[in-house]
């Protein structure tokens, strides 16, 4: 039965298992059971516990600082925190309890909560899990890294502020310089004329570049083809490839979203789970054709990718030009988000044409 019992458990449920994870984690980084350990091994220990509970080994490093924002435990004098007062915040995080709004407003709701079910709780001990609210001074895990990414988003924005300076100011010399290559290429034929001498050219007739009285077959034609010159109806892949399909699919496996959302409450797995969760209704066609007003659309992938990504890797995109090829891109975060709202727009509606199409 014990056997039966742990095959057939869901482990993403929280559970006894999962307690007994983050006390045998703990004790690495308090032996002496003093019950206390240093905040900043906290993000440490909650990526070494895998999610539900804690935030998983691929979880960046920005998503966890944001997660201990919420969680928002006392942080003693000495920089430590308490065993009872991180476990009742990461468990309390991990199922959204009261954790929506004000905080103060929301600690005070809970501990009435809490009074009421479990009339005998030790006041100390309640402290520890759910503050009371008190000076604003009080200094907590939550400002500590809260603080922290405020630094963070300004250097970002003081990094990407330089570089989109240095950028207008190349492209202002690269468009100065067009102008003159341009002016001089529009000259160029009266200079080659006045240094020449030959002012005959003006008069001369272009040689045609056909030549009727010339004949060739077919056989001969194919023969002289070079090898770069591809046919009509020849394709670099060998089966069918729909480009609104493959470039959805090529723009989230390039920059590894699967990986980079596995420790967030909707991981994004494939382009299926962005569709899932653009539209209310799988089974309404205004949902499919972009009319209905109730679905969410692409906001909240934009807005979790844009929490998560540090900046863009390369990904791949098959260009249509004359014929479909693949090749690398790499962008801003603002224009990869731009790219595949509308990829996935149009995933959408080609998803929905292609379903009615099959129904025939």
């Amino acid at each position: 039965m014990d056997n039966f019992d742990y095959l057939t458990r869901d482990w993403s449920i929280l559970g006894p298992h999962h307690l007994d994870e983050f006390i045998r984690l703990w004790s690495e980084y308090d032996p002496d059971a003093k019950g206390r350990i240093k905040h900043l091994d906290v993000v440490t220990l909650l990526r070494k516990i895998s999610p539900p509970l804690g935030f998983g080994k691929l979880c960046p490093h920005r998503m966890a600082c944001k997660r201990l924002v919420s969680m928002n435990m006392p942080l003693n004098s000495d920089g430590t925190v308490l065993f009872n007062a991180t476990l009742f915040a990461v468990v309390r995080t991990s199922l959204s309890i009261k954790t929506d709004g004000n905080i103060d407003d929301a600690n005070a709701d809970l501990r009435a909560t809490i009074k009421q079910i479990w009339k005998r709780t030790n006041p100390k001990f309640l402290d520890q899990v759910v503050p009371p609210p008190g000076n604003d001074d009080e200094v907590t895990v939550g400002k500590f890294y809260a603080t922290y990414l405020i630094q963070d988003y300004f250097r970002r924005f003081k990094k990407r502020k330089e570089q989109e300076g240095k950028d207008g100011q190349l492209e202002s010399n690269t468009i100065t310089l067009q102008a003159g290559l341009r002016t001089l290429h529009e000259v160029s034929p009266a200079l080659k004329r006045a240094i020449s001498g030959n002012l005959d050219e003006l008069s001369e007739e272009p040689e045609p570049m056909h030549r009727p009285d010339l004949e060739c077959s077919f056989s001969k034609f194919a023969s002289l083809r070079p090898q770069h010159c591809i046919l009509a109806g020849a394709s670099t892949y060998s089966v069918c490839m729909c480009s609104i399909h493959e470039n959805v699919r090529l723009m989230i496996d390039g920059v590894n979203t699967k990986a980079l959302t596995a420790c967030c409450r909707k991981p994004i797995n494939n382009y299926q789970d962005c569709l899932q969760r653009m539209i209310c209704n799988t089974s309404s066609t205004e949902c499919f054709l972009g009319t209905c007003a109730k679905c969410p659309g692409t906001k909240n992938i934009n807005a979790q990718l844009l929490e998560i990504f540090d900046a863009i890797m390369p990904y791949k995109q098959l260009i249509r030009e004359e014929r479909s090829t693949l090749k690398t891109l790499t962008s801003s975060i603002d224009e990869y988000l731009q790219s595949l709202k509308d990829g996935l727009d149009k995933k959408l509606l080609h998803s929905f044409v292609v379903k009615k199409q099959a129904e025939f």
